[in-house]
């Protein structure tokens, strides 16, 4: 792994480290050299094969940068996004790429909400896109394809989830909810879908006040077509901005974009809290793929915790907005503001 890539920092064990084993040590770079400028939004792996996926914004539009993450070679640019990219997602077998945002460029000091929200459904072999999915009335700030691949769900500010049947693109159901939506994740099975809702104000002089944020527990599966509301989790001083299920499904970890909030962990056969986890304004969250490891994005660390003892094994220096998992669990991907950042964590998961 060592011999390949610039742009990779080495993640060393959480032991007091000498200087030269520093986790600050190697510098991260830009991966993709001669990509257009713009704020790095969303990171995503994918398999079949190996891919990593980093939505962006730029001046005219959202672009997604695909890169081998063996070789840190660029082998495809994914244009056609006529707005900012918040969110991208691969299918389980690697063909399709979605990404979600807002239908159009803006200044951000003189947006004027709603902005319609799309989707846009990509070929990853050929690089075209296939699809652009409309009709949400706000930004889509997630999308994620079911684990069979059939499903795609997408959530929006417009307090809404919508799901769509992936081979004919038609769509299959709306759930409503009481605030924006932020964030999905459907369980291993596809059987569940965990949905994130929230929305605070702004109080005269620009100072943010919360309101408590929900996760709605939904049954999806094929065999209950319209979907079926299972649960409400309530406890989130803020907007539910990340969640994501354990590999066996277990589990279910939550952060909300309260600064100082806990990351709550949930136990899916009662719905009920394990334990909550102190970090430093949480902004995303991933399971590694054997479960061992949760890491959390935010502040100015990522931190990578034990799942068995629920103690932060190593921390990095990155303020990730993004962060995703290879399918192998050897790398860890976190965008961090303009740049894309690589962590080889094979000795941690071991």
């Amino acid at each position: 792994m060592g011999i390949w890539i610039s742009a990779l920092c080495w993640l060393l064990p959480a032991v007091p480290a000498t200087p030269s084993q520093a986790l600050g040590d190697h510098k991260p770079h830009v991966l993709g050299e001669g990509l257009p400028i713009g704020t790095k939004q969303a990171v995503a792996f994918g398999a079949h094969p190996s891919r990593l996926a980093c939505g962006m914004s730029t001046g005219d539009g959202g672009i997604v940068a695909l890169w081998d993450p063996t070789t840190a070679k660029l082998t495809k640019v994914l244009r056609g996004a006529s707005g900012p990219i918040t969110s991208v997602a691969f299918s389980p077998n690697g063909g399709l790429l979605a990404a979600s945002g807002a239908a159009k460029m803006f200044v951000a000091e003189r947006v004027q909400r709603p902005i319609p929200g799309e989707v846009w459904v990509w070929d990853t072999a050929t690089g075209k896109l296939q699809r652009t999915l409309t009709g949400h009335k706000d930004w889509v700030r997630a999308v994620r394809f079911s684990p069979r691949g059939d499903l795609l769900a997408s959530a929006s500010w417009d307090k809404t989830v919508r799901m769509w049947d992936t081979k004919t693109w038609e769509l299959m159901r709306t759930f409503s909810h009481p605030d924006e939506v932020s964030s999905i994740a459907f369980s291993p099975t596809g059987e569940i879908l965990a949905s994130g809702c929230g929305s605070g104000s702004v109080l005269p002089g620009g100072a943010w006040r919360p309101k408590p944020g929900e996760i709605k527990i939904w049954h999806v599966g094929r065999w209950l077509p319209e979907g079926e509301l299972v649960r409400t989790l309530r406890g989130h001083a803020d907007d539910v901005i990340g969640r994501a299920f354990s590999p066996d499904g277990k589990t279910l970890a939550s952060a909300s974009a309260a600064g100082g909030a806990p990351v709550r962990i949930w136990d899916t056969s009662s719905w009920e809290p394990i334990t909550e986890l102190r970090t430093d304004r949480p902004l995303s969250l991933a399971f590694s793929p054997k479960g061992e490891l949760l890491a959390i994005a935010g502040g100015d660390a990522l931190d990578l915790w034990d799942t068995q003892t629920w103690q932060v094994k190593a921390s990095l220096p990155a303020w990730g907005v993004s962060v995703s998992f290879s399918e192998d669990g050897k790398l860890l991907g976190a965008c961090d503001r303009a740049v894309v950042k690589l962590w080889d964590v094979s000795t941690e998961s071991e």
